[in-house]
C-alpha cells in the first residue's frame, strides 16, 4: 500500500526520472516558504478579526474554527509533511517520498472539499488542483540512488 502511494502504477516506468536529493531539497525549501507564508497570513487574519471584532464576512456561514481547521488540515499539515518528507528525500530515505506523496494527496483532498463547500471559485482552485497533480507526478517519478553496485560493477575485493 505504501509503495502504491509513493509510486503509483502509472509512474512505474516513467519517460524521465528525477534525483531524489534534488527534489527533496526543492520540496523542503518550498514547504518551508509556504509554512512561513501561512503563519504570516494566519496571524494577519486573526489580528484583523480581533481588532475589528466582526464575524467572518466571506466564510459562507462557517465559524472561524471551521475555516481554521480546513486551513490547518489543508495547508499546514501538508506543509509540515512536505518539509519533513523533503528533508528525508534529500537524505536519500525512501520514506520521505511516501510522506511527501501523502502530504500532496491531503492537500488535494482538502482543496476539493473546500471547493465543494463553496470556499473559493473554480478559476482560483482548479489551477491549484492541477499544480498538486503535477507535483505528485514529479514526486512519483523521483528515484533514489542505489547503494548497491550494479551488475556490471565489481565490488572492490
Amino acid at each position: 500500500m505504501i509503495n502504491w502511494i509513493a509510486i503509483p502504477p502509472w509512474a512505474r516506468r516513467p519517460p524521465f526520472t528525477l534525483p531524489a536529493s534534488t527534489m527533496g531539497l526543492l520540496v523542503a525549501v518550498l514547504s518551508a516558504l509556504g509554512l512561513g507564508l501561512l503563519v504570516l497570513l494566519a496571524v494577519l487574519f486573526l489580528l484583523i478579526f480581533a481588532i475589528a471584532r466582526t464575524p467572518c464576512q466571506n466564510c459562507n456561514g462557517s465559524t472561524l474554527f471551521e475555516v481554521g481547521l480546513l486551513i490547518g488540515l489543508g495547508f499546514a499539515l501538508p506543509g509540515i509533511g512536505g518539509l519533513v518528507g523533503g528533508y528525508l528525500m534529500y537524505r536519500q530515505r525512501p520514506i520521505g517520498q511516501v510522506i511527501v506523496s501523502v502530504a500532496i494527496l491531503t492537500s488535494l483532498l482538502a482543496t476539493a472539499v473546500g471547493l465543494a463547500r463553496g470556499d473559493g471559485t473554480p478559476p482560483t482552485v482548479i489551477p491549484l488542483l492541477v499544480g498538486l497533480i503535477v507535483a505528485h507526478y514529479l514526486i512519483a517519478v523521483t528515484r533514489f540512488h542505489s547503494s548497491e553496485p550494479s551488475s556490471g560493477q565489481r565490488s572492490g575485493h
